[in-house]
């Protein structure tokens, strides 16, 4: 029988918004590029602010669309966090590692989830 895979979409979603903007706030407080982090912090408090606004959708076509705009945001924080491991120092690399790799599986059950509510054509 197979593995049963348990993701609340809602709270992992905050969870990984809350982690980024934490680890990051200490290159933030040091002006450390500051304006790119400023600009992963706005995307990556998108993407849950948004999955939290989906969760009071009307209908699936409204719910679909909150998560669109939530994995642009999401591909957006991957393209900085992509970005700021190239040019932060490599002390950084690890942490900001783990945190792509929590952007890319929350990318993929976003995406798994709009083709799900996807109207068939």
């Amino acid at each position: 029988m197979g593995k049963h895979y348990s993701y609340n979409i809602v709270s992992e979603s905050f969870k990984i918004s809350v982690k980024t903007k934490n680890y990051f706030r200490k290159f933030f407080e040091s002006k450390y590029d500051r304006d790119n982090i400023e600009q992963l912090i706005r995307s990556s408090s998108s993407v849950s602010a948004n999955i939290e606004e989906a969760q009071n959708s009307a209908s699936k076509k409204d719910l679909c669309r909150y998560y669109r705009i939530a994995l642009k945001s999401s591909r957006e924080s991957l393209h900085w966090l992509k970005f700021l491991a190239e040019t932060m120092p490599s002390a950084s690399k690890p942490e900001i590692i783990k945190l792509i790799d929590n952007f890319t599986e929350l990318n993929r059950i976003l995406a798994s989830c709009i083709i799900k509510l996807s109207p068939k054509e």
